[in-house]
């Protein structure tokens, strides 16, 4: 209560309840334009530690699931194209967040056996790999899959 006392009388800024939220980040998680952010010690200095947040990992999942039930029912180059240009932008959104790794963790197990079993029928071994794909993945050890076109 007094933090929004003291914003409307020193800056003049009206708080409303049901967007804003004063919070403890030392206690509580909060969320904010999709990370849920939370302050901690290590030794004496505080940092912020940032995940992606629930409601965030929800919409991704439901995003990519939408995205592989276009490419089981069309697919082409153009939708595989769209999965990989919305999985990277997933990532270079949420690449400042300091846990990113884990929460794409569990995003990815909860899709990886929608994705695999949708693409049973359209994927094989061979295929072309665009600029994009061996600038980010060419260095790793692991065998590509292709869609391919019926």
């Amino acid at each position: 209560m007094a933090v929004k006392k003291w914003l409307n009388e020193r800056l003049g800024l009206e708080i409303s309840p049901e967007k804003s939220q004063v919070t403890n980040l030392k206690k509580n998680y909060t969320d904010f334009l999709g990370f849920k952010l939370k302050v901690w010690n290590k030794g004496k200095k505080k940092l912020l530690k940032s995940h992606v947040s629930n409601k965030a990992k929800q919409r991704i999942i439901e995003k990519i699931k939408e995205s592989i039930t276009k490419i089981k029912s069309n697919p082409s180059t153009n939708e595989a194209n769209r999965f990989n240009a919305l999985i990277l932008g997933f990532h270079n959104y949420y690449k400042v967040a300091t846990n990113v790794s884990v929460d794409f963790a569990q995003i990815a197990f909860l899709v990886k056996k929608n994705l695999y079993n949708s693409t049973k029928s359209i994927r094989g071994s061979t295929g072309l790999q665009t600029k994009t794909y061996r600038k980010l993945y060419g260095k790793y050890n692991f065998k590509p899959v292709y869609i391919y076109q019926k």
